[in-house]
């Protein structure tokens, strides 16, 4: 977070990225908010911002279609879980995605399916609970 420092960093309005770089971020970083994750990343894809915070599972494709723009992951924000929903009082079908889950992370499945579409490998917290 400190490398922030005297760079111009974008993120979305009322995100939890706006939320946790308003409170965590250095004094010396200027901090820019977009509408939306299309305008802010064509404003880093412009030169407009230096750094910008979006969601992992995005940065794959804009760095797909931007190769020359050389787009890495410096660092996660945070990890957030999220879940498969299925109809109340399901249990056997709830049963058999659970089972389908562990399988598929204990089997690497899982992790080579995201990594095919996101471009890195299952965040620790999702392999590890």
């Amino acid at each position: 977070m400190a490398d922030l420092d005297g760079k111009t960093v974008g993120t979305v309005r009322g995100t939890t990225h706006d939320t946790q770089l308003t409170k965590e971020g250095p004094k010396g970083m200027k901090l820019v908010r977009y509408e939306d994750d299309a305008t802010e990343a064509q404003a880093f894809l412009s030169g407009q911002v230096d750094i910008f915070s979006t969601a992992e599972l995005l940065v794959a494709p804009i760095a797909k279609k931007n190769p020359a723009r050389e787009i890495e992951v410096k660092f996660v924000l945070d990890s957030f879980k999220l879940a498969v929903g299925v109809k109340k009082d399901e249990k056997r079908l709830l049963d058999k995605v659970n089972e389908w889950i562990a399988a598929n992370i204990k089997n690497g499945t899982l992790n080579a399916i995201y990594k095919k579409h996101h471009g890195n490998d299952l965040p620790d917290v999702i392999v590890k609970q």
